[in-house]
């Protein structure tokens, strides 16, 4: 069932919280009352880009991007590599916690 589906099943008047892994990046760029000045600086994917679109129409507020962090609790995805003899690290927020504005 996809995300969409999935919100199609609640009645209207039921706040909604939708948690997990979205495998996207929102960007640091807000989207009033949708994103917060608070993500993580990147440019904004596929998927990310989908749940903001997602959000925007269904009134969810990317809860993870209104509150600052300190920058080791920023990342929910982090990997390490070694690239010749230099240790090449990258990190990503792609789990979020969206939740329905009427919670705010």
């Amino acid at each position: 069932m996809s995300d969409e589906a999935c919100l199609d099943s609640f009645d209207k008047s039921e706040r909604v919280f939708l948690i997990g892994d979205m495998n996207g990046k929102v960007g640091d760029r807000k989207v009033d009352g949708v994103v917060g000045g608070w993500g993580v600086q990147s440019e904004v994917d596929g998927n990310g880009s989908a749940l903001v679109d997602l959000s925007v129409g269904r009134r969810l507020m990317v809860t993870n991007t209104f509150f600052q962090h300190k920058g080791i609790h920023r990342y929910t995805w982090r990997v390490e590599w070694r690239r010749d003899s230099e240790v090449v690290e990258q990190n990503a927020l792609i789990d979020y916690v969206c939740v329905d504005e009427r919670v705010r």
